[in-house]
């Protein structure tokens, strides 16, 4: 438990020093989350449904995508690192849709 919380101070103390950095990256996300939704509509045009199946599938890919990532490039080195996929899927699922929800939050200057 000790180790967690000092982890989390750490963490604190890395995104306070690094903000620009990482508002740099939530924006990239944001920029791949819209470059894929739009790839999408290529595919799924159209009513409602579509709509709503493009917005689900472009909230999935990059998690999903970065997690299989991450998973082979462990399994390429351990071999064993079937534990981390759904960890790692979560983690930026949850980023993802805190970046979208903020940059929707934020009115257009």
């Amino acid at each position: 438990m000790w180790k967690q919380i000092f982890a989390v101070i750490i963490l604190s103390i890395l995104v306070v020093l690094g903000a620009k950095h990482v508002g740099a990256g939530m924006h990239g996300l944001s920029v791949l989350h819209s470059k894929i939704l739009s790839a999408l509509s290529l595919i799924f045009a159209g009513g409602s449904l579509a709509t709503m199946i493009r917005q689900v599938l472009s909230l999935l890919v990059i998690p999903v995508g970065s997690a299989l990532l991450v998973m082979l490039i462990g399994w390429l080195l351990h071999r064993d690192v079937k534990a981390y996929f759904v960890i790692i899927m979560w983690v930026l699922w949850l980023l993802l849709v805190a970046t979208l929800t903020t940059m929707a939050a934020i009115p257009a200057a």
